[in-house]
């Protein structure tokens, strides 16, 4: 990792400076304001593989989904954390909803 940074610094890279607060406390009245339309909103069982950006992990029903969309603004994003073994999404059954039973 450390001659990947080395390397991209000698080709002119450098931090990002964004004025934007995404993924932090500072969105938490959007995420309250989400959640409440999100209430009053019918949701339904989710028909295809749903991976929570705050947990790295699928989920598998509409409260945890809703939940999941409203307050993932406030929170880092942790796609990297697990593996494919580690969502859940092996195995699965063909629907990718719901885990095989073998």
């Amino acid at each position: 990792m450390k001659k990947v940074l080395e390397a991209a610094r000698k080709s002119g890279a450098r931090k990002a400076v964004l004025s934007e607060p995404s993924h932090c406390p500072l969105l938490q009245p959007v995420a309250d304001t989400l959640t409440k339309s999100l209430h009053a909103l019918h949701l339904h069982e989710p028909k295809l593989i749903y991976v929570g950006n705050v947990t790295g992990r699928v989920l598998r029903t509409e409260e945890a989904i809703s939940k999941d969309l409203a307050t993932n603004i406030v929170h880092g994003v942790r796609w990297y954390d697990n593996g494919p073994d580690g969502i859940g999404l092996s195995p699965v059954s063909r629907d990718a909803s719901r885990p095989c039973s073998n």
